[in-house]
């Protein structure tokens, strides 16, 4: 669709950083996407989804190119393309921000949820005791 300018240019393992066995290698896949709307269509287009199938997505803390709207629509435009649901899960918040009292919702997430059909709304972990952080680096 080339609605999104954010390069993925992923190529090589689906498994970065993964020990891949002799068998892995010899099954292993290749593919280079210039769009995340490319990736989406022509890749996740292809592996014949049930039609029920949904995508759950999260960029996390991570810089995040959906931030632009016309960006977050072409994702959600792909995802329709394709037939597969589309569901923000907004990020957790971090230890330090419930410590801190400074938790707030972010503003991708709430874009993301409106404009993706579904929402997993993690906010709730604003009243969550820091002591029931088990891992502090997966929130």
């Amino acid at each position: 669709s080339g609605l999104l300018h954010e390069p993925v240019n992923q190529s090589g393992s689906y498994k970065p950083g993964y020990e891949s066995s002799d068998h892995d290698k010899e099954n292993q896949k290749e593919w280079e996407f210039v769009t995340w709307a490319d990736m989406i269509e022509y890749h996740v287009g292809s592996l014949n989804l049930s039609a029920s199938a949904a995508a759950i997505m999260n960029t996390g803390l991570h810089p995040s190119p959906f931030h632009d709207t016309l960006r977050a629509l072409a994702l959600k435009d792909s995802l329709e393309i394709v037939g597969i649901k589309g569901v923000w899960k907004t990020t957790s918040f971090t230890k330090e921000e419930i410590e801190r009292g400074t938790a707030i919702k972010r503003d991708l997430d709430q874009t993301m949820c409106r404009t993706l059909p579904e929402c997993f709304d993690m906010s709730w972990t604003f009243h969550l005791k820091p002591s029931l952080y088990y891992d502090q680096l997966h929130f």
